[in-house]
């Protein structure tokens, strides 16, 4: 919900496209546990629509006195005789990250992804379909984010006076709408569906990214889609959007 919250907003000269980290109501973290937030529930309450507001009454019915701490994770590391610091403190780094196999996202795409969890739904049993549903969760709002930031750009470029940044809108949400529909198949379609995922994960770990990425900028440069130059620029401004958000 916090991601269909968050504004669709776009840089003056960005394009890729995409910004960090919107406020959610329940977050947690490897050192922290889980935190409510209770201020932004109660907004989401009286502000949001028929279902937001539903949820958001559910939330502060279930989460007072459910809080997870780090005393918590601490005392059940030690009930378990496992190192303290493998949960929280320098070492919880290779204990509590992961790396999404984003390999798999750009050959498959947010549709197939979807379709294979659909899938595996119809095989299980029905006490599992509210995991599924989770996931499916996850895929929708990546696709609404995907579509309203192919939104914004068209009402940007409705706007904009400069021919050469109204053309860089039309691409940015001609992609968009792309990945919101199939696979990448072009080096700025598969950064603009990783960045995506990359945000909606929570900004942990891009992983080989030299590896999965490598396909798309291969092939760009033989049919002459990008040049070295242009992908270098666009590595660059992804790195820097990485920089925002501490990656």
């Amino acid at each position: 919900a916090s991601w269909r919250e968050s504004p669709a907003g776009i840089g003056e000269t960005e394009r890729i496209v995409g910004i960090p980290r919107p406020n959610r109501i329940v977050s947690s973290s490897i050192s922290s546990g889980l935190t409510f937030n209770r201020s932004l529930c109660e907004r989401v309450r009286v502000t949001g629509n028929a279902e937001q507001k539903l949820m958001a009454q559910a939330l502060m019915k279930y989460f007072p006195g459910r809080h997870v701490t780090s005393e918590m994770i601490r005392e059940a590391c030690i009930s378990r005789g496992a190192p303290w610091h493998w949960a929280v403190g320098n070492g919880s780094s290779f204990q509590g990250h992961m790396v999404i196999d984003y390999a798999k996202i750009l050959r498959i795409g947010i549709p197939g992804l979807r379709r294979e969890i659909e899938e595996a739904m119809s095989r299980e049993a029905p006490d599992k379909e509210p995991f599924y549903r989770s996931l499916l969760l996850y895929c929708d709002n990546m696709l609404d984010l995907c579509r309203r930031y192919a939104d914004k750009a068209r009402e940007m470029q409705s706007e904009e006076v400069i021919q050469s940044r109204r053309d860089e809108l039309a691409e940015i949400a001609e992609i968009c709408d792309n990945i919101s529909a199939r696979p990448p198949d072009s080096f700025r379609e598969a950064l603009q569906l990783f960045w995506f995922v990359f945000l909606l994960d929570g900004n942990d770990d891009p992983g080989r990214f030299d590896q999965f990425i490598y396909p798309f900028y291969r092939d760009d440069l033989e049919n002459g889609a990008e040049t070295a130059e242009s992908a270098r620029g666009l590595l660059e401004e992804l790195w820097y959007k990485m920089q925002q958000v501490r990656a």
